[in-house]
């Protein structure tokens, strides 16, 4: 293993069971949704250090992963090794976030314990975690992972298989607002319509935009260019083709500033 953190993941999908492959959706997705995760995990895991030491763990691009084995023998494997070269403090820092995604596989086999750990890392990570399970199910797999950074003595596993997939996604799926993230701006309301509940406000970081679902907040009596502080939550929708994510804000109270 070269100076990095290497991970490896393993699906038995349906067409792998007579050969060694599997579908080109499948395979790609499956990336994607690991991807997502552990970009999640690691953003999760950078709200823990200093502004000052995030600053240097090049928090934009440092959770990317490559792939360095297209298709290890056996069941389909694939290893991903840390696309960045860091030094040692960035390794430790993706190694802290594949431990967070080490917790919310720990009780796969209990969605009860599962919904506990999801609730403590309430948001993007929860969010992701729930549509990868959603993404096994569709293509009728489950999955293992291993992974070790360059200090590690033995390797960390973590594995949910299709049918525990199934019933995790019964449970998590009825719980409101688990992939969701509190965002609070604070800005000169910019526009909005009232007639389908969208809005936009100019904050110092730019205009910032998004909706209000039935049965939330009304929109008549705000000012165009009066400043408000807008208590939002932020929701995520997955392009799974390109693994990109469609961001929404939602609006659910405000107050004059």
């Amino acid at each position: 293993m070269r100076n990095n953190v290497v991970l490896e993941i393993t699906a038995d999908p349906p067409e792998a069971v007579d050969e060694h492959r599997i579908r080109i959706g499948t395979f790609t997705g499956l990336l994607n949704h690991v991807q997502t995760v552990v970009r999640h995990a690691y953003r999760a895991a950078l709200r823990e250090v200093s502004v000052r030491t995030r600053s240097r763990l090049h928090a934009e691009d440092a959770h990317l992963l490559d792939v360095v084995v297209p298709a290890a023998a056996g069941s389909f494997r694939v290893v991903l090794e840390g696309s960045q070269t860091p030094g040692l403090f960035g390794i430790a820092e993706l190694a802290r976030a594949l431990r967070r995604v080490d917790s919310i596989f720990e009780h796969a086999d209990s969605p009860e314990q599962t919904l506990v750990t999801l609730k403590e890392h309430r948001g993007h990570l929860a969010g992701s975690y729930l549509r990868l399970l959603n993404f096994l199910i569709e293509r009728k797999t489950g999955l293992r992972y291993s992974w070790a950074e360059p200090i590690s003595v033995k390797a960390n596993y973590g594995s949910v298989s299709e049918s525990e997939a199934n019933s995790l996604v019964e449970i998590l799926s009825g719980v409101s607002n688990l992939g969701s993230e509190p965002v609070t701006l604070v800005g000169e309301f910019e526009r909005g319509n009232r007639g389908i509940g969208s809005w936009g406000l100019l904050t110092e970081d730019g205009i910032y935009s998004g909706k209000i679902k039935e049965g939330g907040p009304s929109l008549n009596g705000l000012k165009f260019g009066a400043h408000y502080k807008f208590f939002c939550v932020e929701e995520i929708e997955e392009i799974e083709a390109t693994g990109r994510e469609s961001r929404m804000l939602y609006l659910n109270a405000y107050e004059p500033v």
